[in-house]
């Protein structure tokens, strides 16, 4: 995915150098591979455990795609009808993504604002428990 779709299209546009990769430590990201080749593409824009600029823990808090990206793609790729093949649910999945609108992904920003001063507020220990209970 990162080498198939999202480098080429972050070159498309320009951004390869304006970004810093945020890397979470899920055992098929954080493999030797994986972080080699991220390391090679992003240099010192890495954001992640084991790089030079470390990530907390509880960064899932922070990460809007954790927060709010996968629940809502799970909450309508799976409504009826349910995609049968994988290309099905490629496509839905695209249509999804490009429903989604400047507002809405505004609002998403803010709330990531919020959790990351929440995560300050508390000397970056955990807030799942602020946010969903």
């Amino acid at each position: 995915m990162l080498k198939g779709s999202y480098l080429p299209n972050i070159r498309r546009h320009g951004e390869l150098n304006a970004i810093t990769f945020h890397q979470d430590v899920a055992p098929p990201h954080y493999a030797n591979l994986v972080r080699d080749w991220l390391q090679e593409k992003f240099c010192d824009r890495m954001i992640g455990h084991g790089f030079d600029n470390f990530s907390s823990p509880y960064s899932p808090n922070l990460n809007p795609c954790d927060f709010y990206l996968w629940g809502y793609l799970k909450s309508v790729v799976y409504r009826d009808p349910v995609p049968k093949t994988l290309e099905d649910f490629k496509k839905v999945i695209r249509r999804e993504i490009r429903k989604i609108n400047g507002e809405t992904l505004a609002k998403v920003y803010d709330n990531e604002l919020v959790s990351l001063h929440r995560v300050l507020g508390r000397k970056g220990s955990w807030i799942e428990h602020l946010i969903n209970g």
